[in-house]
């Protein structure tokens, strides 16, 4: 059995793939600093280390940054063990056996990042320089000039690059029941560039799991925005990989923002493009499950998102394939949100959302215990 859980974490990212075989894989982290009483978002360090203790271990197999956006990167300084400066290697912290993030991440100009989002792209570069525990989403010989003036040689590290149209290693369906594909993004920024666009460049997967003899399909599309969603639809359809289109389970883009799905936000609903669509209404399969990750739509108009237009035509493609519409700040009530976790059981019914659920600390109590009985 495998499982996907989407963290209440508001306007950000962060959600958890178990495969069939125990290896746990996070997409984005975003543990922002609590507000308060009224501050509903779940503490997102205290959820992921007593999932992890409870499955005895203290690393992830595989942490994402979909992109360097605060909000898909908030708190890693504090949480994860990075390799590339001691003073992020204390007691407690988590393991990353690999890291995967898209060429920007590598590339883009230290200038345009937060402190913390330099401190994330220091560990990518540490690791990419190193050659090992990483993997970068990139054209073959996107890094070969960062490459050289580190002083690498490029081929040295072609084994870490994966090229959109593939794959990531070290998944298949044999042995870990989960296929991950790459779908976006397709080129990449160099360091000179005076803007970045990290949402089009952000890391965009599509997963098939194993659900006994029938798949379910998952699509992970970070902020990406319409324009590359239909270039996306448009690439895949010509390979003959429309398979890689279909889906039973989807995290709807950039929190429900209405750029994810057209240029124009519409004044009761948002009409998408005619390729952004075909990948909602006919890529879609039956049962349909749509995750926002996103603050509780609002009931009006808004500058940012979760935008009510976008919202509702999230909601005509659930209705239309009997499925389901969830709001990660919403579920299972907007008073008490916690996790989400959506079930591929192994029996061929396609994919159950669970009921909102948080962990105990009675497993961060064993993963100190086992830490203590390590050290003596």
């Amino acid at each position: 059995m495998s499982d996907i859980t989407f963290f209440p974490v508001g306007n950000a990212d962060t959600c958890l793939l178990t495969a069939d075989d125990g290896s746990q894989l996070l997409f984005d982290f975003a543990s922002p600093k609590n507000q308060g009483d009224g501050d509903k978002r779940v503490d997102l360090a205290e959820e992921l280390r007593n999932r992890l203790a409870e499955s005895g271990r203290d690393y992830f197999d595989v942490v994402s940054f979909s992109h360097l956006d605060t909000d898909h990167f908030a708190g890693a300084s504090e949480f994860f063990y990075l390799e590339h400066a001691k003073k992020y290697q204390g007691e407690g912290r988590i393991q990353m056996k690999e890291m995967w993030v898209p060429a920007a991440a590598i590339l883009e100009s230290r200038w345009e990042q937060s402190e913390e989002g330099r401190i994330v792209q220091a560990e990518a570069r540490y690791r990419l320089k190193e050659g090992k525990g990483i993997r970068v989403i990139s054209e073959p010989k996107a890094l070969d000039k960062w490459l050289k003036d580190a002083g690498i040689d490029p081929d040295k590290r072609r084994h870490l690059i994966v090229t959109a149209g593939n794959c990531m290693p070290g998944f298949n369906m044999d042995s870990a029941g989960a296929e991950i594909f790459v779908h976006s993004p397709f080129s990449y920024q160099n360091e000179g560039n005076n803007e970045v666009d990290r949402n089009s460049e952000s890391s965009v997967f599509h997963l098939t799991l194993k659900d006994g003899t029938k798949n379910v399909k998952v699509w992970l599309t970070a902020d990406a925005p319409y324009d590359v969603l239909e270039d996306i639809v448009k690439v895949t359809e010509k390979a003959g990989n429309a398979d890689r289109l279909e889906w039973d389970l989807i995290k709807v883009p950039h929190h429900c923002s209405y750029k994810s799905l057209a240029p124009d936000k519409g004044e009761d609903i948002t009409e998408p493009t005619e390729k952004v669509a075909r990948l909602y209404a006919h890529y879609s399969r039956e049962g349909a499950i749509l995750v926002s990750p996103s603050n509780v739509v609002p009931e009006g108009d808004e500058t940012q998102p979760p935008h009510v237009q976008a919202a509702e035509y999230y909601r005509k493609v659930s209705k239309a394939k009997k499925g389901q519409f969830k709001v990660t700040m919403e579920h299972p009530t907007k008073e008490a949100p916690k996790p989400m976790k959506v079930e591929v059981r192994g029996l061929g019914l396609g994919a159950t959302v669970v009921a909102g659920s948080s962990t105990t600390p009675e497993g961060s109590r064993r993963m100190t215990e086992r830490r203590s009985e390590r050290a003596g």
